[in-house]
């Protein structure tokens, strides 16, 4: 059987575009609808109240393009989903930290992901674990795709030793800097939590398969579409 309904990626801005440019060249078939939230970007600096509402009237949105499976390739709305039990009439994939058990590992975050209960749960599980929220990482990156002014990296991790075996990214923004990230901590090896979600979208698409077609991609902002074209 095939499911020929869209693949919605929800993101508060381009951090879901690298995912988003994954699952594009898997499945070629497939339509994608980018739905960014570039207007309540960022997400951090919301209430618990006032994030579970942006995210409720975002879901229903996206509902209303009527997909077969909903990619959240954003670290906040994911955990906030999962916190504030937040549901869809479809399948929702999140992203969520990835950390090594009993490795020396860094998480860097978003302060709303530092202070999730997913985060805190992973610090008591994990006594290598080392957690870093990055204010305004997320928003300089946004800036950086958008007008290519590259953020202050080194300055931002100038005060950790390369002591590190893992780098973990917590944030969907921070792949587009994965590189510059690597070349600082070049003893580490850099994971991602968005490989488990492509993974994970890559198990489901299999068994539910559009037709053969020259699948396309849509925006629900137009912004986007410059900033995919240059990735």
């Amino acid at each position: 059987m095939y499911d020929d309904r869209c693949i919605a990626v929800y993101d508060s801005g381009a951090g879901g575009l690298n995912i988003t440019k994954r699952i594009r060249e898997r499945f070629k078939s497939e339509d994608i609808v980018y739905f960014s939230d570039r207007k309540n970007l960022p997400y951090g600096d919301k209430s618990d109240g006032e994030l579970r509402r942006i995210i409720e009237n975002n879901i229903r949105k996206i509902n209303g393009f009527c997909p077969k499976l909903i990619i959240m390739a954003c670290n906040t709305v994911s955990l906030a989903v999962r916190e504030y039990g937040i549901s869809s009439p479809v399948m929702l994939l999140g992203v969520y930290p990835k950390v090594k058990n009993n490795k020396k590992t860094l998480l860097i975050c978003t302060e709303r992901t530092a202070k999730s209960d997913c985060v805190k749960e992973l610090l008591r599980e994990n006594k290598s674990l080392t957690v870093s929220p990055q204010r305004g990482f997320a928003e300089e990156i946004e800036k950086y795709l958008a007008y290519g002014v590259l953020p202050q990296i080194k300055e931002r991790f100038k005060g950790f030793h390369d002591e590190f075996d893992f780098v973990s990214l917590g944030c969907t923004h921070y792949s587009h800097m994965k590189k510059e990230i690597g070349k600082i901590f070049n003893r580490a090896e850099i994971i991602d939590g968005a490989d488990d979600t492509f993974l994970s979208a890559e198990r489901y698409l299999k068994t539910n398969p559009s037709r053969e077609k020259e699948g396309k991609i849509y925006f629900t902002d137009k912004n986007y579409e410059r900033i995919w074209a240059a990735l």
